[in-house]
């Protein structure tokens, strides 16, 4: 095996792992519109989440970085979260316990959680909203055949990063071996 095919295999190596890698408890939702929208009947795409997608397990703790990492995982873009208010507690949020409802904010929100059982949904409003219509049947039915109650809510805003694929860590110093090859190979 020469040189330039060495390296070209390494080059197509990192670009597979880069953009291969996912995390396995994330599943991407199309149709995110269905559980969390701006009118109350759940049928329009226009008046649905912009990006939705749902995840195993509670990744509404803290102030969103596990929201922002499971974002990256799905879309491989970088987001940061900021304005994070979560509530887990029917003091605060009188839907906790409920299966559907209507939320809304004093502020305008770009980003919003809903957790029920042992699954999460996170949807993406562009523009931004001020109150949403929600349901936690994403989460499936108990043994009563319902929807699982909320337990956690968050909303919050997001900025957008300008991405640094994390290919480019891979493929440049492969970019950077083809020309020296080239050099050496020219001056011989």
């Amino acid at each position: 095996m020469n040189n330039l095919t060495k390296i070209l295999s390494t080059a197509v190596l990192g670009l597979t792992v880069a953009f291969g890698a996912s995390a396995a408890s994330v599943d991407v939702t199309s149709d995110g519109h269905k559980y969390v929208n701006t009118i109350n009947n759940f049928t329009s795409v226009a008046t649905g989440p912009w990006r939705a997608f749902t995840a195993d397990g509670t990744i509404s703790q803290g102030n969103g970085e596990n929201v922002e990492s499971a974002y990256f995982d799905v879309y491989g873009e970088t987001i940061n979260i900021t304005n994070w208010t979560k509530y887990e507690d029917s003091a605060d949020y009188s839907g906790i316990g409920d299966t559907g409802g209507f939320f809304s904010s004093m502020s305008s929100f770009d980003g919003f959680l809903l957790k029920t059982k042992g699954t999460t949904l996170v949807a993406f409003f562009n523009p931004a909203v001020s109150g949403v219509y929600w349901n936690t049947i994403f989460g499936g039915l108990n043994p009563q055949g319902k929807p699982h109650a909320l337990s956690h809510m968050a909303f919050f805003n997001t900025v957008s990063e300008v991405p640094v694929p994390a290919a480019l860590w891979l493929f440049a110093p492969a970019l950077l071996g083809l020309m020296g090859f080239r050099r050496r190979n020219n001056k011989a």
